[in-house]
């Protein structure tokens, strides 16, 4: 929610094409207005099971929109919601395109991205290495350390993993 009352939808969908593009809901009067312009580069298509956030602090009023779609797109934009016209701008892309990633902001105010893969359920394509944004320097950093278990659709573990053993 902006700060003044109205709600902020990122652009992320599910697998369906045309969406709205990303806009504000004023709730007072129960208008709909789409953000003014978005970037070549942003494919609304590729925002299918993507991720967004509101990065710290929130009275800065930016959003992350992160990769998304299959084959998912690493890129990643950012929108700053305190102007009176705001757009889309390229950020830097993950290592890594992911779609049904988890991203949280963590205490020291970066954003954790893990989980995902960049086709769709294909545990082939299944990325185990997080990666930390750095909102103060604009930086993902791709940590080594891999998760033990795929987890694709968000967070959930891949259904051969699930049921081993159980036939």
């Amino acid at each position: 929610m902006l700060a003044d009352g109205r709600i902020f939808y990122s652009g992320g969908h599910f697998s369906n094409r045309n969406e709205p593009i990303p806009g504000w809901l004023d709730l007072t009067t129960n208008t709909f207005t789409p953000i003014s312009s978005l970037p070549p580069d942003f494919d609304l298509d590729s925002r299918d099971q993507c991720s967004s956030v509101l990065l710290p602090p929130a009275q800065d009023q930016k959003v992350m929109i992160i990769s998304g779609g299959s084959p998912a797109t690493p890129s990643v934009f950012i929108a700053d919601l305190s102007v009176s016209n705001p757009v889309y701008q390229a950020a830097n892309s993950l290592h890594t395109g992911r779609m049904h990633l988890n991203a949280v902001i963590l205490p020291d105010r970066t954003v954790f991205v893990c989980g995902g893969s960049r086709i769709a359920e294909d545990p082939a394509t299944a990325e185990n290495r997080p990666e930390i944004y750095d909102s103060s320097t604009g930086v993902w950093t791709l940590i080594e350390q891999s998760a033990s278990v795929i987890r694709l659709y968000h967070s959930i573990k891949e259904h051969s993993q699930t049921c081993k053993g159980r036939e």
